[in-house]
């Protein structure tokens, strides 16, 4: 469980992402979507080691990420989101890395 502020609890599997609009932080859940008045560095701070930055105030949970093409990732539920290009290096890796693990688990 992740205490993101005195009212609002959340468990850090049911959290898809968490990004950064217009001076509000959206925590988007398996629940729905939650909006905060708090900086996204402070949540990404509590957030687990299965979180990862994709772009400048873009965290998102490794468990929900179906496919990397490039920069754009899709999820399980459908969304698409898209990683900085600056970070194409990073975002290679990571699909190689997700279809690593991916291969093991389908034996």
């Amino acid at each position: 469980m992740i205490r993101i502020n005195r009212n609002l609890i959340l468990d850090e599997n049911d959290i898809i992402y968490v990004d950064h609009y217009n001076r509000q932080t959206f925590i988007h859940t398996i629940n729905g979507i939650f909006s905060i008045y708090k900086a996204t560095k402070s949540i990404a701070e509590k957030l687990p080691d299965n979180f990862i930055y994709i772009n400048k105030a873009l965290y998102v949970n490794k468990n929900f990420i179906d496919r990397i093409e490039g920069c754009k990732y899709e999820l399980k539920n459908g969304e698409i989101l898209y990683g900085a290009i600056r970070k194409a290096g990073f975002h290679r890796r990571l699909s190689k890395e997700m279809k690593g693990i991916l291969f093991i688990k389908k034996r």
